[in-house]
C-alpha cells in the first residue's frame, strides 16, 4: 500500500474524512524546520518533521515471502491490522 492507501483505509476505519493533496517537498521541509524549532520552544509535539517528510515521499515496499517461507508467518489483510492498530492507539489515548 502507499502511503495514501494506508491514510484513506484509516480514514475509512475511522470515518473521519480528511482531503489530501499533495505537496511540493520543497516547499513543505521548510515548514517542518520550522514546527521543529518552535517544539523546542513550546514543548509541543510538530504535526511534521524534517525526517517525516523525507520518508512519506519514499516509495517503502517489501515481500513478507521469507518470513513466509522460514517462519510460517501467516499475514493477514492490511486493513484488518490498520483497524486493531487503530484501535489501540484510541485505547491508549493517542488518538481522540
Amino acid at each position: 500500500m502507499t502511503l495514501l492507501q494506508i491514510l484513506q483505509a484509516i480514514d475509512d476505519i475511522t470515518g473521519k474524512h480528511v482531503n489530501r493533496f499533495n505537496l511540493p517537498v520543497n516547499l513543505v521541509l521548510p515548514i517542518a524546520w520550522i514546527m521543529e524549532k518552535m517544539a523546542l520552544i513550546t514543548n509541543i509535539e510538530p504535526c511534521a518533521t524534517i525526517d517525516s517528510i523525507r520518508m512519506a515521499r519514499k516509495m517503502m515496499f517489501f515481500s513478507g515471502e521469507t518470513a513466509k517461507l522460514d517462519l510460517g508467518y501467516q499475514y493477514r489483510p492490511a486493513k484488518e491490522a490498520l483497524q486493531d492498530a487503530v484501535m489501540w492507539f484510541k485505547e491508549n489515548g493517542y488518538c481522540h
